[in-house]
């Protein structure tokens, strides 16, 4: 391009590096295009020696892009939060019903370790005193609401539960076959109405 002519405006190299820095992909020939000025002087603006304008065009990028995987930290965040809100309420509401019916198990049919004979017996009593159907009620109700329990906190911990377990071909935890038939009868007597 040469000189510039007589009279001719200077180029508002502030304008173009800003636009360079901070604008779209562009290159230093498009500026020079846009802008009439030869892409050599566009060079020398630019260069380390002069203005710094690659640098501080690596810059912008690396704050724009420390800002967009803070703001994504966030949202991420935000969202783990709304995701887990709900079984941490379910796993309060749990544990409130299993610490009740516990201490109602305890209170009336589990003696004190330091209970007298008579305490032992009375509980005893108590726990005869219920129809088979009733102390397989409370053998359900019991392992319904540990399970409940349990699986929440599964849940909380980002561990799968049985079903996703189930889903995913995986086998889920095994159990003592003495615990398991226990359970068995259990459900069967229920089932029987005994």
């Amino acid at each position: 391009m040469g000189r510039k002519a007589a009279g001719a405006q200077r180029p508002d190299w502030n304008l173009i590096e800003t636009e360079y820095v901070f604008g779209t992909e562009t290159s230093y020939g498009a500026l020079a295009s846009k802008y009439g000025v030869s892409q050599r002087a566009v060079e020398w603006q630019a260069s380390p020696k002069r203005r710094g304008w690659g640098e501080k065009r690596e810059r912008f990028l690396q704050d724009v892009r420390a800002e967009a995987q803070k703001r994504l930290s966030g949202l991420a965040a935000a969202d783990e939060v709304e995701n887990v809100k709900p079984f941490r309420e379910a796993y309060v509401q749990s544990t409130q019903k299993m610490q009740t019916f516990l201490d109602l198990l305890l209170e009336k049919f589990i003696p004190n370790a330091d209970a007298d004979e008579k305490a032992k017996k009375a509980c005893k009593e108590r726990l005869d005193a219920l129809s088979p159907k009733e102390q397989a009620g409370l053998i359900i109700s019991a392992t319904d609401r540990l399970s409940g329990v349990a699986k929440v906190l599964q849940l909380l911990g980002g561990n799968p539960t049985e079903i996703f377990e189930t889903k995913a071909g995986m086998m889920p935890v095994d159990v003592s076959p003495e615990v398991e038939a226990e359970i068995e009868r259990a459900l069967r007597d229920a089932r029987r109405g005994r």
